[in-house]
């Protein structure tokens, strides 16, 4: 009795219409550059700046008041965002070796969030 209930009940979900089934968009783009090939924004009004490879165009993206700044993962304010970029960009090889994530929206083109990375590579 089980087994032609089990039967059936298998057959249903296989045949059965996938309700379920959409479109799923791409939201933002994210990209991964070295700290040292980014121009970074000078106010939460400006612009960020990159060549996604060397015989690329360069690029650049606006940010706004509502785009995130990240170091190591962690929110920061944008301030101390510019501070840590300063001290790391000073700091021997470190513009060469800090990774900089770039998150740009698809549909506006403007950057959702900027995240800084080093010392986890």
């Amino acid at each position: 009795m089980f087994k032609p209930v089990l039967a059936l009940a298998v057959s249903l979900a296989v045949l059965s219409p996938a309700y379920a089934a959409r479109d799923i968009g791409e939201p933002e783009r994210g990209l991964e550059l070295r700290l040292s090939d980014v121009t970074l924004p000078d106010s939460t009004a400006g612009l960020v700046g990159f060549k996604q490879c060397e015989t690329c165009a360069f690029e650049s993206h606006s940010v706004t008041d509502s785009t995130r700044y990240l170091l190591n993962g962690r929110p920061i304010l944008f301030r101390d965002f510019v501070k840590a970029a300063a001290d790391l960009r000073a700091a021997r090889d470190g513009g060469a070796k800090t990774l900089v994530g770039v998150y740009i929206d698809v549909a506006s083109e403007r950057v959702n969030r900027i995240a800084l990375f080093w010392g986890a590579h």
